[in-house]
């Protein structure tokens, strides 16, 4: 499900999926502050940092309220 991963400090990018559209991001090692989610066109996505290196990830079809399970990118800074 997660073709490309990628973390700067070499370590592991984990991902665990809470429900449907929710997902838990951790990046093993990086403490950056914030993360940036972006998701494919008519898709909402957004990430919320709940701990080092550790991000809620929750992703919407654009105009709606319920999630969706859909392809997002989580780029920290």
């Amino acid at each position: 499900m997660f073709g490309r991963r990628f973390n700067c400090t070499g370590r592991a990018v984990q991902v665990r999926r809470l429900g449907i559209g929710i997902y838990e991001v951790r990046f093993a090692g990086n403490a950056a502050p914030n993360a940036i989610a972006s998701a494919g066109s008519g898709v909402q996505a957004s990430a919320d940092r709940i701990g080092a290196g550790v991000y809620r990830v929750s992703v919407y079809p654009a105009g709606r309220a319920d999630p969706g399970d859909l392809p997002f990118l989580v780029v920290l800074v």
